[in-house]
């Protein structure tokens, strides 16, 4: 069978399986799928797979990718029973917000893709019903405010009247919790 008569999973699937580069164009296509699925493999490429994906991509173009489907993986769960899924649940997409969030707060550019993460949690918060709000108050926002550097970036929630309980709560946990460096 042609390469061309595979789906973009097949053909991911099968360079995964010979541990293959992966072509940054797959990953592309995966990306702007309209399918969930691909995109969850798209996300698992760029986030477990990025040094075999060849030619390199640039973090510029693939983070708004990335904080899209993660906050959409918060808002819009997917629900799916197959076990070759790359899909995440609410409570791992907001764990790998914080994992992106802890690992670019002192990189040299990482001020404006923070910025950027920070005003789309803010967004989906405000705009999602309760288990969307719990799902970041708890799976992301309690964990965020663990570490005393990250604190400042979410002290805007304390002063925002829907957003005030979440912080006060978040930030008692992040007290309890506090990671010393």
């Amino acid at each position: 069978m042609d390469a061309e008569e595979f789906s973009n999973r097949d053909q991911l699937r099968e360079m995964l399986e010979a541990n293959t580069k992966i072509p940054a164009r797959l990953v592309e296509s995966l990306m702007s799928s309209d399918d969930r699925e691909e995109n969850a493999d798209a996300y698992y490429c760029l986030s477990q797979l990025w040094k075999r994906i060849q030619p390199e991509m640039e973090v510029w173009f693939t983070a708004p990718f990335v904080f899209d489907f993660l906050i959409r993986s918060i808002t819009e769960p997917h629900e799916n029973a197959d076990f070759n899924s790359n899909a995440l649940s609410s409570y791992e997409a907001a764990r790998n917000l914080l994992g992106i969030l802890v690992g670019w707060f002192d990189h040299p550019q990482g001020e404006t893709m923070i910025a950027d993460l920070i005003k789309r949690i803010d967004r989906a918060f405000l705009d999602g019903d309760k288990s969307i709000r719990l799902c970041i108050e708890t799976g992301f926002l309690e964990h965020a405010l663990e570490y005393p550097q990250l604190r400042p970036l979410f002290a805007h929630w304390s002063d925002h009247p829907e957003m005030r309980d979440a912080h006060t709560h978040a930030l008692e946990w992040g007290l309890a919790h506090e990671h010393t460096q």
